[in-house]
């Protein structure tokens, strides 16, 4: 009860918010699992959930979320810069990356960018929800730690240098790659070349 200035005599109940919280998840069975996983570990969050990267940047502007759970395989982004961007335009959100990708090679680049942290896709679901949890108590996450300090050769690629490796890798022309870093096609060839 406050009792005096312009509250006076009125009682005020302050009740936590629920944390929220959206899946940017492109494959759906694992989208079910990880919002099966947080409904059942973590009853007091609100889910949404997006399936390509313009559905997020549509939740993103109908509301603010306290994380997104990022995959990074959302079609048509260069990963880096959509992150960049996340953090650029809405600054009290964190991060998860949720990835298929290695961990040693990744990680340390996804949270040079802003994420606030990183979990493998073959994480259990004890791993997975603490990472949740340890992200929206403002810290970082990482499923090994050994990987921010382990070296490794592809940490000499720049992250664009590291995206046209593993596209070309997957046997993408560089028409396609240079489309999905919205770049021209003349910044990718010397790419190729080292």
């Amino acid at each position: 009860v406050c009792t005096h200035g312009i509250f006076s005599g009125a009682i005020y109940l302050l009740l936590p918010m629920k944390s929220s919280f959206i899946i940017a998840e492109s494959c759906p069975i694992a989208m079910h699992g990880v919002r099966d996983w947080t409904e059942r570990s973590l009853p007091d969050y609100s889910i949404a959930e997006a399936r390509s990267f313009k559905e997020l940047n549509r939740a993103l502007a109908d509301r603010r979320y306290d994380l997104i759970v990022f995959d990074l395989e959302l079609n048509d982004i260069n990963s880096y810069q959509t992150i960049k961007r996340i953090i650029r335009l809405h600054l009290a959100t964190r991060i998860l990356v949720f990835s298929s990708r290695p961990g040693n090679v990744y990680a340390k680049r996804f949270i040079r960018v802003g994420a606030n942290g990183f979990v493998s896709k073959q994480a259990t679901q004890t791993q997975f929800v603490a990472a949740v949890q340890k992200v929206l108590a403002s810290s970082a996450y990482m499923s090994d730690l050994e990987w921010l300090e382990r070296d490794c050769i592809l940490d000499l690629l720049s992250n664009n240098e590291l995206e046209v490796a593993r596209m070309l890798a997957q046997g993408a022309p560089v028409t396609e790659i240079a489309k999905a870093l919205r770049s021209s096609v003349s910044p990718i060839s010397p790419y190729k070349t080292r």
